[in-house]
């Protein structure tokens, strides 16, 4: 409500918007993108509740809460990335219809992203201990040995979705859909599996390997689709703004 106030005072919007009909056909196309948005963010937040309380009763609830303090930082430092993937990477892709300019952007943005990736990851995993005294206090320095496996999966995880991000430049909402779910179940499957054979650090080992696999799924089945020409040509789910 105090964005539609602070908007309102804007020349440039009016109210009035709200009150024209829909237009079905940009309707639909918004659609699929927030059915997509939708089914990361639950896909996602169930899995991590499986997790959390699957450690808590096989290991304890400070072990959930290691593991919690670990995909904080993860997602912390990861943050300039995903916001440059969607700002930048995403529109880049959805504008290009030819398949080898998506190639060009996508092999760019792994010389570009990437090697900052790594840099990071090595920074933080070097700096791990002092990043958890200052972050936490020194009951959470149990989570070093986590450190190793979920940066090595933090690449990976960027590389895939270097790939991934052509599902939703290109609204491809089925495969998008399916493959959340099917990978979020499947590292909770993984976290039970390694947990089970390794401790805490298990659930390093069960994201590093679900994002290997993830990377190994998107990366055939990106170049299975320049294949059959799917990217060629094909409408980039512009949204008529007029």
């Amino acid at each position: 409500f105090l964005a539609l106030w602070m908007l309102q005072q804007l020349p440039i919007f009016s109210l009035r918007w709200f009150q024209k009909e829909l237009n079905k056909p940009d309707s639909h196309r918004l659609g699929k993108f927030i059915l997509m948005a939708l089914t990361s963010a639950i896909s996602i937040s169930v899995s991590h509740i499986l997790i959390r309380n699957y450690l808590s009763d096989t290991i304890s609830i400070d072990a959930a809460g290691l593991w919690t303090a670990m995909w904080r930082i993860s997602a912390a430092y990861l943050l300039v990335i995903s916001m440059t993937l969607s700002v930048y990477y995403l529109p880049k892709l959805s504008s290009l219809n030819i398949q080898y300019e998506i190639r060009r952007e996508i092999t760019h943005g792994q010389r570009l992203i990437l090697p900052f990736v790594v840099f990071s990851s090595l920074i933080i995993f070097l700096m791990r201990d002092w990043i958890v005294l200052v972050l936490f206090d020194s009951r959470f320095l149990a989570m070093r040995d986590l450190f190793a496996y979920q940066l090595i999966g933090d690449v990976i995880k960027i590389a895939a979705f270097l790939y991934a991000y052509m599902m939703l430049a290109k609204a491809k909402t089925t495969v998008f859909i399916v493959a959340e779910i099917f990978f979020s179940l499947f590292f909770v499957l993984l976290v039970v599996l390694f947990v089970n054979n390794f401790g805490l650090v298990g659930v390093s080992y069960a994201f590093t390997t679900n994002y290997l696999a993830y990377f190994v799924f998107v990366y055939f089945w990106f170049n299975i689709s320049c294949k059959k020409g799917i990217f060629d040509g094909t409408d980039p789910q512009k949204i008529n703004t007029h």
